[in-house]
Formats: C-alpha cells, structure tokens, sequence
C-alpha cells in the first residue's frame, strides 16, 4: 500500500479558504464609489456627527426607495449574500429582531446577486422585514462592506452609530439597540 505524504502547507489552506469563506468577490460596475464611511463608537461622544446621505434602495420587485424615506426609525442596514454561512442565522435573527422592535427599521440588502436568488431565498426562509437588492455591489463599496454578514446602525435623523462587520447574535443585536435606545434619551 502507497502512503501519501501530509503536506504542511494543508492547513494554512484550509484556514485561508474558511477565512475567506463570506468575503465577497468585486463586481464590475462602472458607477462611481464614493468614500466608505466612517466609523463610529457607540461608547463615546463623537466631536462631530457623521450624517449617511441619501441613497436609493431597490427593492426586490425593482421598485425603488430611498433611505430618507424611512426619517424618524432607526435603520439597520444590514448587507448579507444567500450563499453565505454566517448570514443564515443572521437572517433568522434580523428578521426577529425587525418584528420584535418597531423603533427600529432593518434594511436587509442583498449584496452582488440577482434579485430571483435574493428572492428565493426570502421565500424559503419567510422572512418579513424588507429585503433591497443591490447586485453591482455600489453601496457595498460605498460603505466598505469586506465581508458577510456586515451591518450598520444609523439613527432616525440619519446619523451614523455603528458598523458591525460579522455576524450578530441576538444579546449582542439587543446590546447595541438598548445603547443606541440610551443614546436617544
């Protein structure tokens, strides 16, 4: 019986591939980008007030809206793709999150594929908060989206809270709403 030899470099590989693993890959569009956006922490007083200008969201039916459309809730924006592993709970738990809180809005934009996938997806899963579609991946650049799940929180006035690039459980979800609720005050 042949023996294979290990090669060292195997797990180097396969951590890179599991690492990689909801990393979207760049899309081609020939629209502008603007700047990625600036972060924010939650824990302290900013010196100034980072405001997220408007922009359109189209929703899955291609029907289009716009963020200000939504004054006066806080937004969570939250970028997801179907094929990624990390979203699957991540939706379960956004979509909970969306009916359980009506101070809060979630925007759940799908990132780099079509809207059939996107809607199949919903469909499947019976989700209820509002699904966007943005298939040339402009607002994922915009907002510098590297990786899956990746969501913002922005106020009712448009200000901008926070960015959580990976996946969020429901403590640390209500953790950063009931700061946010404080911050209203």
């Amino acid at each position: 019986m042949k023996k294979t030899a290990f090669n060292p470099l195997f797990p180097l590989i396969l951590m890179l591939l599991l690492i990689s693993a909801c990393t979207p890959s760049e899309a081609e569009s020939s629209e502008p980008v603007p700047p990625p956006v600036e972060e924010r922490d939650l824990n302290r007083e900013p010196s100034e007030t980072i405001y997220i200008e408007d922009f359109p969201l189209t929703k899955l039916n291609g029907t289009e809206t716009h963020l200000y459309a939504y004054e006066g809730k806080i937004i969570v924006l939250h970028f997801w793709a179907s094929w990624c592993v990390h979203c699957r709970d991540g939706m379960k738990i956004m979509d909970a999150f969306h009916a359980e809180n009506d101070d809060f809005v979630v925007l759940a934009v799908n990132l780099g594929e079509s809207p059939s996938v996107a809607e199949s997806y919903v469909e499947e899963h019976g989700l209820s908060m509002e699904i966007f579609t943005d298939e040339k991946g402009v607002l994922g650049r915009h907002f510098g989206v590297s990786g899956f799940p990746t969501t913002l929180f922005i106020g009712p006035d448009f200000e901008f809270y926070t960015m959580n690039p990976g996946a969020l459980d429901a403590d640390r979800l209500n953790e950063i709403r009931d700061t946010i609720r404080e911050l209203q005050k």
